[in-house]
């Protein structure tokens, strides 16, 4: 991200040929106002490009949401594109309770339950 956006500012590319020509094709994708890096789309406005910290602090809060959703997934990550978010590993959002820490609150019972719980309640 932060070659696009050198790129962008200054029009400095890398020395490999390779990655420069990688870097042009790429680009395009992409474009800055006043500052801010964007990511453009087709059918979609614009939306912000975030650093990893920044996008660890919005997978939290979309996370845990005002209504509490505890959206995780494929969830998660079409709530973030509809808030009008971006950073190019977006989709490894899959992985976020386990790098946010205590979010998976849930364990196995620490006691062996019977086969039927309300067997009876039957009889």
């Amino acid at each position: 991200m932060d070659r696009i956006l050198n790129y962008l500012k200054d029009e400095t590319q890398p020395d490999n040929r390779q990655e420069a020509r990688k870097l042009k094709l790429n680009y395009a994708k992409y474009t800055l106002i006043y500052g801010e890096l964007y990511r453009r789309s087709y059918a979609k406005p614009l939306t912000k490009c975030l650093r990893p910290e920044e996008a660890k602090e919005v997978m939290e809060v979309v996370h845990r949401g005002e209504c509490g959703t505890d959206a995780r997934g494929r969830s998660l990550v079409m709530q973030i594109l509809r808030q009008g978010f971006f950073w190019p590993n977006i989709h490894n959002a899959n992985t976020m309770p386990t790098c946010i820490g205590s979010l998976q609150a849930f364990s196995n019972p620490s006691i062996n339950l019977g086969p039927s719980l309300f067997g009876s309640w039957t009889s």
